[in-house]
């Protein structure tokens, strides 16, 4: 996964809403995006690999665990991949 390139699929995007919060709006449903699930999700943009968008996380949190930071990450985009709300080229 880590030389992937994920990209949301087609009818998936991003809302913000003061009342409700960051979503990720898919036909299926929606999900509540906290912490840094937006920033995730914006960096998946179908030229980036897994390992492009861990290392911008890392240079934006320095001073976070790099390791807790790359599993967490990891972790979101394969419950987004299992989801089929990422498709990786």
């Amino acid at each position: 996964m880590q030389s992937g390139r994920p990209k949301l699929i087609r009818n998936c995007r991003l809302t913000e809403s003061p009342a409700q919060g960051d979503m990720l709006v898919m036909p299926e449903g929606a999900i509540r995006l906290r912490g840094t699930g937006k920033e995730i999700i914006a960096l998946c943009d179908g030229v980036r690999t897994v390992s492009d968008i861990v290392a911008a996380l890392r240079t934006k949190y320095s001073t976070k665990d790099p390791a807790e930071l790359e599993k967490e990450t990891l972790d979101f985009l394969e419950t987004l991949k299992n989801k089929r709300v990422l498709d990786f080229q």
